[in-house]
């Protein structure tokens, strides 16, 4: 069955760009509404905005995603997954130096 799906999409590449970009619009969708929901839940932690950015720009991005659906979906799918990470990606980096100086800050 995998085998048989799989060169479904080899001789389809249109409609496995479609259904991967329809995928990838919603994946981004619910990992801003967890990233927003795990922001309000860590409120007492240091750098916990720079988490509901990240989930905000999340939800932006994964509802242009699903608007711009059926006449984006070539260029789409990599333009926005690739903000998607790269914001991920700084929002971590934040987080973890907010961290340090509260470490540092707690034992002087």
């Amino acid at each position: 069955m995998r085998c048989t799906c799989r060169l479904w999409e080899l001789g389809n590449i249109l409609g496995a760009a479609l259904t991967l970009t329809l995928v990838f619009g919603w994946v981004i969708l619910a990992q801003g509404v967890l990233e927003v929901i795990a922001a309000f839940k860590s409120r007492s932690e240091p750098g916990w905005v720079w988490i509901l950015i990240s989930g905000i720009l999340a939800i932006i991005l994964g509802i242009l995603i699903l608007y711009q659906w059926p006449i984006g979906a070539a260029w789409l799918l990599g333009v926005f997954v690739g903000i998607n990470l790269l914001f991920t990606g700084v929002s971590m980096i934040l987080i973890t130096s907010g961290l340090r100086r509260f470490r540092l800050g707690a034992e002087v």
